[in-house]
């Protein structure tokens, strides 16, 4: 006796708009770029919270990111963007401590 094969449904697709507006608040998101010449780009930081030359902590929107290495600088840093040039050894992150939490 031959045996039945189950056949699958295909799955669905969902159409995706490829030129529509992102959702809200994205272009308010933090990004770190690194660059392998020594050099982060960090863009939407919050707030520089500790800078020596072996370890900087900034705070984003939702995370608490941890710089670690030697010779480190700030390059530049404005509204929207930070750039940080040395050695980086490591790099952590941890949620943001909330106030009221």
């Amino acid at each position: 006796m031959k045996k039945q094969r189950s056949v699958r449904a295909a799955p669905k697709t969902e159409k995706v708009n490829l030129f529509a507006q992102p959702d809200k608040g994205f272009y308010r998101r933090s990004i770190l770029h690194i660059q392998c010449g020594g050099a982060i780009e960090v863009e939407n930081c919050r707030a520089v919270l500790e800078c020596t030359e072996d370890r900087v902590r900034l705070q984003m929107a939702r995370w608490e990111v941890v710089l670690m290495g030697r010779k480190l600088q700030l390059e530049s840093l404005n509204r929207r963007t930070l750039v940080l040039r040395g050695c980086i050894s490591q790099i952590s992150f941890q949620q943001a401590k909330r106030e009221g939490r």
